[in-house]
């Protein structure tokens, strides 16, 4: 195990430092992706199979430029966030409706996968912390972590909808407003 000291000014660091604004910005990372997974699959009515091949192509071109990088690239760690928001959106919906695993057996699937991916995390580097993401073996797991945890989030917050007799609002098109 090779345990990995450094401070967040180190210069090679790749992940956005843990903020106030960092969380604003995910919030607002993980609306974009939630919207652009179910604007693929749904809207564009081209299916979670297809959602998935489109999103997860996207996320590899991204999750290359920044593992590639030499330290932290704003545009990039955000684009490669909203990248894993999106592909686990395509994730969480294609295994809870396309697969018919339901969203307890989905949830249970995926919070497992984050489990393991953050345990062998800490057992290869004696750390989960994310200033300590500063090679590749690090940031691999960090955004292994990261893509587990957003398709979670999707499952399990669909799940609670349904358990909880919650319905989202009927759509609005923009041909409702042709008559106007």
């Amino acid at each position: 195990m090779e345990r990995v000291d450094v401070t967040r000014e180190h210069p090679a660091r790749k992940v956005a430092e843990i903020t106030l604004g960092f969380w604003l910005a995910k919030v607002v990372a993980t609306t974009l992706g939630e919207v652009a997974g179910d604007a693929i699959a749904q809207t564009l009515n081209l299916g979670y199979v297809a959602g998935l091949a489109i999103t997860l192509g996207l996320l590899a071109a991204f999750l290359v430029a920044q593992v590639r990088a030499d330290r932290y690239r704003p545009f990039l760690f955000w684009a490669t966030i909203v990248g894993t928001t999106t592909a686990g959106t395509e994730i969480a919906d294609l295994s809870t409706h396309t697969l018919n695993l339901g969203y307890n057996v989905t949830s249970a699937i995926l919070f497992g996968g984050m489990l393991l991916t953050l345990g062998i995390w800490y057992l290869r580097r004696g750390t989960c912390d994310v200033s300590a993401v500063v090679d590749r073996e690090s940031e691999l797991f960090f955004w292994g972590a990261v893509l587990f945890s957003n398709s979670l989030g999707t499952a399990f917050g669909d799940g609670l909808v349904y358990v909880f007799g919650l319905r989202t609002r009927p759509k609005i098109r923009l041909s409702d407003f042709s008559q106007l």
